[in-house]
């Protein structure tokens, strides 16, 4: 890229509009960016703006930097608009807590649940800048004098607000004033807490409008939940609860008889996610006409439910809209492969992502998933009995897989060689296995495969695999968009050859190296120095 001449200078609409285009472009390479800004000063009014808008944070040096940058110069700041805080290290998000005030014009702030915002963290300087905010995850409501008043606050000033989720805990028999603001934005809420009272709930659906999407995690549900949605929030087309209490059958039975009645027919979105402590039974008749109640269902996700005694009867019913399927702990026995083949010949048609994990499966089943699910992008089998008889049908007939997780499965080297051969398009490659009991070898076809599409790849997990220098400095040299690595410390790996990888993978958030050292392999002094480098360890 060379200066532009002066016949086109830099403020006309053209030369923006392909500046624009260019940066854009480079804004994952944030090194050649900032190098292009540098060519000539004329450009940086297009390129700060992209640089800033929503910082990622790789190395925990890279966060310091712009700790101080942000503190002290209000005109960048002002250009930070999204901040993701999701996975950093709990200090690097506690101190973004306190960075909050300092950025007037953010329009997306997400914390994990784990580790949420705290009410007094976002109350800015200016407090014209909240309604500025369209996305909020995840920001805990203290159930005090001051809880209130400021969710009051939220729904007042956020006028643009259109994501919301919440943590409300302790907020047994407290309840919202008359005056409390309307929300037309929110069409998406999210609340998780110990126990929802029936007036607190219903109060706040009250304020909601446009929502259309509703997900609640709690110990305790309302019981005419449902009928409050379906009252106050015409919209509604997506639902998700989380059981986490000790529930009574009862309840759920009538909650789900209730979603059936209410929003069935236009339901595209459903989860229904037990806890290990919920042990709710549930009639098959019940889920069956729940299962036939979603003509247009297009993403479904059911955990800790037994789901394999019925799958011939939910097998009657097809689905062909849809797209999302998420299973967990749904099987202790496996059912048939027969079985199995008419569930996804009725839903697998249109699907493009797969989840079945902590769950026990026909060995072969992924053969049944390759040929009646041809358009996955994301399979997801880990923690699961399968074998290479699974992997390499659906890696041979599913050409478009983005992502592939078969973390602590029952594959050999024969799987690792399929992979190389014919996923051409990974991004997300977790092959991390329980034992560490192989050799050298059996991870070479990886050479041939991370020279031809290393440069897609993101995110790899290959701990239990035998890891060698060779293959260390390989994965450096060919992932140049590398974010996550998880490996086995061993024989046959260096400092020598970690270093070079920590040099080279600039973008590498989070690297895992599973093991001490014992006189061999990376040692343990550059094992606590990586750990302390990378912002998401």
């Amino acid at each position: 890229m060379t200066e532009q001449s002066d016949a086109e200078p830099a403020n006309s609409p053209l030369t923006k509009e392909i500046l624009v285009y260019v940066f854009q472009w480079l804004q994952d390479d944030l090194e050649s960016l900032a190098k292009c800004c540098l060519i000539s000063k004329k450009w940086c009014h297009v390129a700060k703006p992209l640089l800033w808008r929503s910082p990622v944070f790789y190395k925990c040096k890279q966060f310091e930097r712009f700790r101080k940058i942000v503190a002290g110069t209000p005109g960048v700041a002002k250009l930070v608009l999204e901040l993701d805080c999701d996975g950093y290290r709990r200090e690097i998000m506690a101190y973004l807590q306190k960075l909050l005030k300092f950025l007037p014009n953010l329009e997306q702030v997400v914390f994990p649940c784990f580790a949420s915002l705290s009410q007094h963290s976002l109350v800015p300087v200016d407090s014209g800048s909240l309604s500025k905010l369209q996305k909020i995850h995840y920001i805990e409501v203290l159930p005090s004098e001051e809880g209130i008043p400021f969710l009051t606050t939220l729904f007042g000033e956020c006028t643009k607000l259109k994501e919301l989720s919440l943590k409300l805990y302790g907020f047994s028999g407290i309840s919202l004033p008359i005056s409390f603001p309307t929300s037309h934005s929110i069409t998406f809420i999210e609340l998780i807490g110990d126990e929802f009272e029936e007036t607190l709930i219903k109060s706040l659906l009250q304020r909601l409008p446009n929502l259309n999407r509703f997900e609640l995690c709690a110990d305790d549900v309302p019981r005419n939940l449902i009928s409050s949605l379906a009252s106050h929030c015409p919209k509604i087309n997506q639902l998700k609860f989380e059981f986490t209490g000790t529930y009574m059958d009862v309840t759920v039975h009538n909650l789900l008889r209730q979603m059936i009645k209410k929003f069935g027919g236009r339901l595209k979105k459903v989860g229904i996610l037990f806890s290990r402590e919920a042990r709710v039974s549930i009639p098959e008749d019940l889920i069956n006409k729940l299962w036939r109640s979603l003509v247009k269902l297009e993403s479904f996700s059911l955990s800790y439910f037994m789901i394999t005694d019925m799958l011939n009867k939910l097998a009657k019913c097809e689905k062909k809209s849809l797209k999302e399927l998420e299973l967990a702990y749904v099987s202790n026995e496996a059912a048939s492969l027969n079985t199995w083949e008419n569930f996804f010949k009725a839903c697998g048609g249109n699907l493009t992502k797969l989840s079945i994990s902590f769950s026990k499966l026909p060995v072969d089943i992924g053969e049944v998933i390759a040929r009646h699910c041809p358009n996955l992008r994301e399979v997801s089998l880990y923690f699961t009995n399968i074998s290479d008889a699974s992997v390499i049908p659906i890696v041979q007939r599913c050409h478009s897989l983005r992502k592939l997780d078969l973390n602590t499965t029952d594959i050999t080297a024969k799987s690792v060689e399929s992979i190389s051969e014919h996923c051409t398009q990974l991004e997300f490659l977790m092959l991390d296995k329980a034992d560490n009991n192989s050799c050298p070898s059996e991870v070479e076809p990886l050479f041939s495969y991370l020279r031809k599409y290393g440069h897609r790849i993101q995110r790899v997990g290959l701990a239990g695999w035998t890891m060698t220098d060779e293959l260390l400095r390989l994965i450096a040299e060919t992932t140049p968009y590398l974010k996550e690595l998880r490996i086995t410390n061993g024989e046959y790996v260096s400092d020598a050859a970690l270093e070079y990888l920590i040099n080279k993978c600039a973008r590498l958030k989070r690297l895992h190296v599973i093991g001490n050292s014992d006189g061999v392999g990376i040692s343990k002094e550059l094992l606590k120095k990586s750990d302390l480098i990378y912002s998401c360890n």
